[in-house]
């Protein structure tokens, strides 16, 4: 008797407990695996981007030229020789965010994508794109409760993936951005930034007496901004034509369709600790 194919459910089930099973055993391992485990989540980012979306060939000089660029900023990285300067790295991260948000609006990009200078820069600083990532992740491991700042991060955009389902499946009515992601509603973007807002801040406010209104506006930023992360990236697969980034997480399309709004929320996040650490003690 033939077996059934995995329903694209049961694939995301099986997916998702690997998932959470490989971050346990990183958390376990300690801080050099988890820097280590970014470093190679973010390659394949890097990859999946050159491959999938700029249709640049393994291993051609520009595929190369990137992969050197990466390894060579994560060593960097690895030595602490960024630290001092995380703050102003970070605050360029956010920049480059904010004006990619601008960038990838139809007119603008199509006018950028026909420009010769535009696609040389591109060509020569796209490893950037997973670069910063890396820093992000890498200066909150470097921690003293860095388990615990990266399970605030994940849970955020954990949370809000699965809440701004649930509410969108079960009230959703209005269509938040049909031209860029057709399934997204006004009322599951809602549940996907209210929900990890009140869930967060109601925790931290039993667990330490924090004040409940500064966090929850600012864990539902956080989810906010995961939101617009996630955007960002559909808006990006529908310029390029592509469904996912890639198909090697089965029932999740690639690794940048995982991380797409944790790339968003991590450095938030971050810009937050360094100006406001009693915040999430």
């Amino acid at each position: 008797m033939k077996n059934k194919p995995l329903t694209n459910s049961q694939s995301r089930i099986i997916s998702s407990v690997v998932l959470i099973l490989a971050i346990v055993i990183v958390f376990i391992l300690g801080k050099l695996a988890a820097k280590l485990a970014f470093i190679l989540i973010f390659s394949i980012v890097l990859d999946e981007i050159l491959v999938n979306f700029k249709h640049i060939k393994r291993p051609s000089l520009d595929y190369i030229i990137s992969f050197v660029g990466f390894f060579l900023g994560s060593i960097f990285i690895l030595s602490d020789q960024l630290n001092a300067w995380v703050l102003y790295w970070n605050t360029l991260y956010l920049i480059i965010m904010v004006a990619s948000l601008i960038i990838f609006s139809n007119s603008v990009f199509l006018s950028l994508r026909r420009s010769y200078f535009f696609n040389r820069f591109i060509r020569y600083t796209l490893f950037l794109l997973p670069l910063f990532p890396v820093l992000t992740f890498s200066y909150l491991i470097d921690q003293e409760n860095w388990r615990f700042f990266l399970a605030i991060v994940l849970v955020i955009g954990a949370s809000s993936d699965s809440l701004g389902w649930i509410v969108g499946k079960t009230w959703g009515k209005h269509k938040l951005y049909p031209k860029v992601s057709p399934n997204k509603t006004i009322e599951g973007a809602l549940g996907a930034i209210v929900g990890p807002g009140l869930i967060l801040a109601s925790f931290f406010t039993f667990m330490n007496g924090q004040s409940w209104p500064i966090l929850f506006f600012i864990f539902s930023f956080l989810a906010a901004v995961g939101v617009l992360g996630d955007l960002w990236q559909s808006r990006l697969k529908r310029l390029f034509k592509i469904k996912d980034s890639s198909q090697l997480i089965p029932g999740h399309g690639g690794v940048y369709d995982r991380v797409d709004s944790h790339i968003f929320i991590a450095p938030f996040f971050l810009q937050f600790f360094l100006f406001y650490p009693y915040l999430f003690i």
